[in-house]
């Protein structure tokens, strides 16, 4: 059967199947409908009467549209730390890129600053466990002669340094802010010089009478230890006072690369305390590495004195173990790529660990000696 119907000819056959149609070809430009050829079904061709037109008033075939979607074309909404946890979701913002751009499902990334839940506030809190053990030990022991002998107010600072070492990543967690952002250099950089002064000191002390080659009388005298570890506490306040004024370490923003679920990459923003020029605490580190390094030399000569006579092999070890541990601290922090968080357990775990290690090789030995009754010339 064979028909005209509204788009052209229609044949049918037995079973009532179309066997040849043929389409006209309509462009509609200006609200009319032109046709400007035809497609015959049976033989798949085209006859084309006219060039088409297309918006713009133009022959010219238009290219398809395609939108290449980048992390532009998104929203970013980065919840709250939860769990040390944040999570990221991204919104088409405008309307091709809610017709063009898939979903992306919600993803976490990491925290950007530590809580006080975090792994280095527990490490903190652990190490304050630990020094307040020897600070009860020396209390008990206080006026024991070993102790006397040891210079023990020395001691008590020491372990008053400890206290404020460990005081600067406690400080440092939750969100960040300029003072808990200045709490972490400041607090390390006093604690330190109050947990390695006294070695310093005393070090130099020993030292200055073991040089005595002429044996002259000679006294170094308590009060000169004190000016001189107050000369450094002095020195380091004073640069890192300046630093605070001039280029304080400040919250800043920056974007690091996290991977969705299906291993797309997106940058989420991260912040992370910085310095302006960073001039003024690389001076406070070079003031930290000078005393370190006199301090290395002087615990170096007096190495082999007896322990009878000084703790100087216990000052040796405290202050070489000190140094490879700080500078391990200082090499991962300042030489790797950290966000916050990371950083804050990296500075954790040095400031833990050093505090531990230096209070322990001082003070276990001189309870040891308190144990067994050792008795001193």
């Amino acid at each position: 059967m064979t028909y005209n119907g509204t788009s052209g000819s229609i044949a049918l056959d037995a079973a009532g199947d179309r066997t040849v149609a043929t389409y006209n070809i309509l462009n509609i430009y200006n609200e009319a409908q032109n046709s400007v050829g035809t497609i015959d079904a049976g033989t798949r061709t085209v006859t084309t009467f006219q060039a088409e037109i297309f918006p713009g008033n133009t022959t010219t075939v238009p290219v398809d549209f395609v939108m290449a979607c980048s992390n532009d074309d998104y929203n970013m909404t980065v919840s709250a730390c939860a769990n040390s946890l944040r999570t990221v979701t991204l919104t088409q913002n405008s309307e091709d890129a809610l017709r063009y751009c898939p979903d992306i499902e919600a993803f976490e990334a990491s925290c950007d600053h530590a809580s006080l839940k975090s792994a280095g506030a527990g490490l903190v809190m652990f190490g304050y466990a630990f020094i307040f053990i020897f600070l009860l030990a020396l209390a008990r022991v206080w006026s024991h002669k070993v102790i006397r002998l040891s210079q023990r107010k020395f001691l008590l600072i020491m372990i008053f340094g400890a206290f404020v070492a460990l005081a600067g990543p406690l400080l440092s967690a939750n969100q960040l802010s300029d003072v808990r952002c200045a709490a972490l250099p400041c607090f390390t950089a006093v604690g330190y010089v109050l947990l390695f002064g006294p070695l310093f000191v005393k070090s130099w002390r020993v030292s200055v009478l073991m040089n005595n080659s002429r044996l002259r009388s000679k006294k170094v005298s308590n009060w000169r230890l004190y000016r001189r570890l107050a000369a450094l506490i002095v020195a380091t306040v004073g640069l890192l006072a300046v630093m605070l004024l001039v280029d304080p370490p400040k919250p800043q923003t920056s974007s690091k690369p996290v991977d969705d679920a299906d291993g797309n990459v997106h940058l989420v923003p991260f912040e992370t305390c910085a310095v302006e020029s960073g001039t003024l605490g690389m001076l406070v580190i070079l003031l930290l590495g000078l005393m370190t390094a006199y301090g290395c030399f002087v615990s170096y000569q007096i190495r082999h004195v007896t322990s009878e006579l000084s703790e100087a092999r216990w000052i040796f070890l405290s202050v070489y173990n000190g140094a490879l541990l700080s500078m391990v601290t200082l090499a991962v922090v300042l030489g790797l790529d950290l966000t916050y968080a990371e950083l804050h357990l990296f500075a954790s775990l040095g400031s833990v660990l050093t505090c531990m290690v230096t209070v322990s090789l001082i003070m276990v030995p001189k309870l040891i000696n308190i144990h067994k009754d050792v008795k001193f010339t």
